[in-house]
């Protein structure tokens, strides 16, 4: 009996579900376009501060004779800094762009056809679950140039 009234409760329980799916998926897009935005300006701000950090270092944390040389050297290096900086921005955001734009895409028609097959499970109505997206990424930049100096 118990089978019978959890079928019966996952059969009435597809309209909410089917409307859940579609609120979340209006979360989610929302949720990818802020992310859009604040994904490269996450990456940006990571990035430079390990640059300033780097160029600070060379000139107050090393010996009097590492200085001499690691200061000047800090500052010829900090334009190719720059660069890698950029490129790992554009590399790391381009892909967490498309991975989230994907799954943000995706994520809807798993969560119906979840949604679908449920109707005919005899689990517990309660024990349904919505696939979520989660936008965020670690941001752990790899500057390698700036880790000399640093």
């Amino acid at each position: 009996m118990g089978k019978f009234v959890n079928r019966l409760g996952n059969t009435f329980w597809i309209v909410p579900r089917t409307l859940r799916t579609w609120i979340s998926t209006i979360w989610d897009a929302t949720r990818t376009a802020l992310y859009w935005v604040m994904d490269p300006l996450h990456w940006l701000g990571q990035t430079a501060e390990k640059i300033k950090d780097a160029v600070h270092k060379s000139f107050t944390e090393w010996s009097f004779w590492k200085r001499i040389w690691k200061a000047p050297l800090s500052l010829v290096a900090s334009p190719f800094m720059l660069a890698e900086w950029v490129w790992e921005t554009l590399w790391h955001t381009g892909y967490n762009i498309c991975k989230h734009t994907r799954d943000t895409i995706a994520n809807p028609f798993i969560n119906f056809w979840r949604s679908l097959k449920w109707i005919w499970s005899s689990q517990a109505v309660s024990s349904f679950t919505f696939n979520n997206i989660d936008n965020r990424d670690h941001v752990s930049p790899k500057n390698r140039l700036a880790s000399k100096f640093a």
